[in-house]
């Protein structure tokens, strides 16, 4: 009888929620984006961030991106200075990618010359990409993406 009891209060007490309390909000659009570099030391072998359209976090865990699955990271915030660095990353995105069914381009880190993680999430669309630092092997229409990531992040660690 008990535990009918203290079920029947549990039950009053989540019936009694407001949606807003009880449950979080959707998350806003947001970008992921990083390079990686497998065989390699210093903090400069892993970097991530997530930039939304009003702040930029910086992942602290360093896992090594996977080709099947969204990164998972402990994101941090970071400095409006940074945001203003790599803002323009969410603005110039090539919608290109979101019509594109190839997730890898390139050979990612295959021979220690690193990879580039991007991620984009909007209402209407989530995915991921892959691509090689090796610029002259990506196709046109993210070569100066990719770049600009690449540089984006080297700022972002000074």
């Amino acid at each position: 009888m008990k535990y009918w009891v203290l079920f029947l209060i549990g039950l009053i007490f989540l019936a009694s929620c407001d949606e807003k309390e009880c449950c979080p909000p959707p998350e806003h659009d947001y970008l992921v984006f990083g390079v990686f570099r497998g065989f390699c030391s210093g903090p400069k072998c892993i970097a991530i961030f997530k930039l939304s359209d009003s702040m930029l976090l910086e992942d602290i865990n360093d896992n090594y991106p996977s080709n099947n699955s969204f990164y998972e990271g402990n994101f941090e915030s970071r400095s409006n200075e940074k945001f203003n660095e790599a803002k323009k990353l969410w603005s110039q995105f090539p919608k290109q990618f979101l019509s594109d069914s190839q997730r890898v381009f390139g050979i990612p880190d295959s021979h220690d010359q690193g990879g580039v993680y991007l991620e984009y999430k909007s209402h209407s669309s989530h995915n991921f990409w892959i691509l090689d630092t090796s610029i002259e092997i990506l196709p046109d229409a993210y070569k100066d993406y990719t770049q600009m990531v690449i540089e984006t992040v080297d700022k972002l660690l000074l």
